[in-house]
Formats: structure tokens, C-alpha cells, sequence
């Protein structure tokens, strides 16, 4: 099962399997009454605000959701994982893509550990990235939880903030025995970072540090279990791409133009 986390009603029409489930996430009503919520049984729902889409992921892990060899996995109410061909399309005819269905997730986890987003590549490192955008005194703290609570994985850490590329968005998709294993190890770092970091990020952007810290945290374990990595492209069914054509328009017209008003003077 994949879960699609959601924290209002959206069009779930482009859900094209019924390996997918909603989950709305947080303490809001704007849901459907089909919709999964993950403020029952054991949850950090109200924690929300500050863990954005990681309070779905925790009630999943704590809720024994996952059989171990199950396909699951998280992905987002306007962001999916589709295929390479049709997000060519997508990007460059804006044709909107369709939702990875199960037939085509199994078959790729038959040759691959885990589903990620495809990188994110920047001039700058991760850290100088992440402080460039946010408060740099997060990454000492995640740190110090590291070397608190598993010093193993502190170069991997350290070598992952040097890397020019990321994995965002906290989308994945696996076995469930190895998501429980992201889980066990995940959550543990963040809630002690929680307990030594002070709430004063001063708007609700900055306030989903644990959100932001994540994303870094998924590529560490990555890099540490040296996990096979499928990397598949992600579409916005909120955002229309800016395709060939949109980015040559003034080009293009300059060109039809010139080709009229030559045809017009003979």
C-alpha cells in the first residue's frame, strides 16, 4: 500500500490503482470521510506544523500498517512518481503524466531496493544550501543526535553535506520491512533534536525544520545501508511544467513574423 499524504481535500481522480491510500495528516477537518487520518491510535499529529508529512509516516510505522514483504511507501496528494517516458512528455509538451500503478511499481522493486526522487543537483553543498535557506545550527544538532544515538552513521552525515545533490520531498517507496527499518532509525534523531532545539523559526515555513531535516536524514541512511537506488522522475499535478515551446514562445513568434511579413513583401 502507498500512502498519499494529504492535509485537505484534493482531486484524487489521477489515482489510477488501488495500491493507493489517503491519509490526511494533521488536526484540520478538511478531508473526505474515506480519507485515513493520522490523529487515532498511536500518533504525533499534533506535531504537524513542525513534521509536516513525517506525522503520516510515524502513525503508518506506529500503526502496524505494513506487512514486511508489502510494497508501501509515501507519496504526496500533488506529487507522484512516474515513468521517464512520460514525464519527457510531461516536460516537454505538458502533457500531464499518469501515476505510477502497482503493476509498474512491483516490477521496478524486483530490480531495485528503493524508489526515490530523482536528484537534485545544486552548485552549492547541502550545507551551505540548507543555510543559505534556514538555520544552520539544525544540521550541529542533528549532529549531536547522531553521535548520541548512532555514532556509526556520523561520517556518512557528514559526507552526505558535502554532496552537490539531494533527495526531496521525503517520497519513497520499498518493502515495508525496510520503511519500518527507516522509521526505527529516523524518528529517535529527530525527537532528540526536538528536545534541544528552541521553537522560535518566527513563520510557519521555517517551522517544518523536522520536515526540511528529513529529507537530508533519508539520504544518509541511504548512503550508509548503500541501499539500490531507482531514481524516478516526480510531476506536480499543481503546476503546469514550462515546456519547449513555452520557453522558446518569443522566439518562436519572432520567427512566424519574419517568415509573414516576407511572404507579404514578395
Amino acid at each position: 500500500m502507498i500512502f498519499v499524504i494529504t492535509h485537505k481535500k484534493f482531486d484524487d481522480s489521477i489515482l489510477n490503482s488501488d495500491i493507493y491510500k489517503i491519509l490526511h495528516v494533521g488536526q484540520n477537518t478538511n478531508c473526505k470521510d474515506e480519507y485515513l487520518r493520522d490523529d487515532g491510535g498511536v500518533n504525533i499529529s499534533l506535531k504537524n506544523a513542525y513534521f509536516c508529512e513525517l506525522t503520516g509516516l510515524y502513525w503508518i510505522w506506529k500503526n502496524n500498517l505494513m506487512d514486511d514483504d508489502e510494497l508501501t511507501g509515501v507519496v504526496h496528494y500533488r506529487r507522484y512518481f512516474t515513468t521517464k517516458e512520460e514525464y519527457r512528455a510531461y516536460s516537454k509538451l505538458g502533457k500531464m503524466p499518469s501515476v505510477l500503478d502497482d503493476t509498474k511499481i512491483l516490477s521496478q522493486c524486483n530490480d531495485h531496493t528503493v524508489i526515490l526522487p530523482e536528484k537534485y543537483r545544486t552548485l552549492s553543498t547541502l550545507r551551505k544550501s540548507y543555510r543559505r535557506c534556514h538555520d544552520i545550527t539544525d544540521l550541529e544538532l542533528v549532529r549531536e543526535a547522531i553521535v548520541k544515538l548512532c555514532p556509526e552513521y556520523e561520517k556518512a552525515y557528514l559526507d552526505t553535506l558535502s554532496q552537490h545533490y539531494g533527495y526531496y520531498y521525503n517520497m519513497i517507496i520499498c518493502r515495508s520491512k525496510l520503511l519500518r527499518q527507516y522509521c526505527e532509525w529516523l524518528f529517535p534523531i529527530l525527537f532528540c533534536v526536538e528536545n534541544q532545539m528552541i521553537h522560535n523559526k518566527g513563520d510557519s515555513y521555517q517551522d517544518r525544520v523536522y520536515g526540511f531535516l528529513a529529507e537530508r536524514l533519508l539520504q544518509v541512511w541511504i548512503r550508509y545501508q548503500e541501499l539500490d537506488v531507482l531514481e524516478m522522475p516526480v510531476f506536480n499535478t499543481e503546476e503546469k511544467p514550462v515546456t519547449w515551446i513555452g520557453r522558446n514562445s518569443e522566439r518562436i513568434r519572432y520567427i512566424i513574423n519574419k517568415y509573414v511579413r516576407r511572404n507579404r513583401n514578395g
